[in-house]
């Protein structure tokens, strides 16, 4: 279906309504954003429940930050801090992680050591 003309001036510009275009903008915003929470409600029933077995939708899910264990963090942090001494770059410290490595085993505390000496820094 083909749009009525819009109505110009004397000069062959189009003239505009900034409150009847502002009225028409916030209606079409507004009725996206609805249809985007249903399509993200029904999307909800679709995918399968996560790992902690109490959500589907990562979203709001924070389960995720309580079951990460201080030795995976570790590990995590032990495998950054020795790509960044090998690109010849000083790793800042992360205590809690320096800590659970120095409980760990023998090399990894070495790794926390050094960085905490190049930083002096204290537990």
């Amino acid at each position: 279906m083909k749009s009525p003309p819009t109505p110009r001036d004397d000069e062959g510009r189009a003239t505009t309504s900034p409150t009847n275009a502002q009225e028409v903008g916030d209606h079409t915003n507004g009725l996206d954003y609805i249809a985007g929470i249903r399509r993200r409600r029904a999307a909800k029933h679709r995918v399968p429940v996560l790992e902690c077995g109490r959500h589907s939708d990562p979203w709001p899910c924070r389960c995720y930050d309580a079951a990460e264990s201080p030795e995976r963090n570790a590990e995590g942090y032990y495998a950054t801090a020795q790509h960044l001494i090998e690109a010849g770059l000083l790793p800042a410290p992360n205590p809690g992680a320096m800590r659970t490595m120095w409980r760990l085993d023998v090399e990894k505390r070495e790794l926390a050591r050094y960085i905490a000496e190049r930083w002096q820094v204290s537990a």
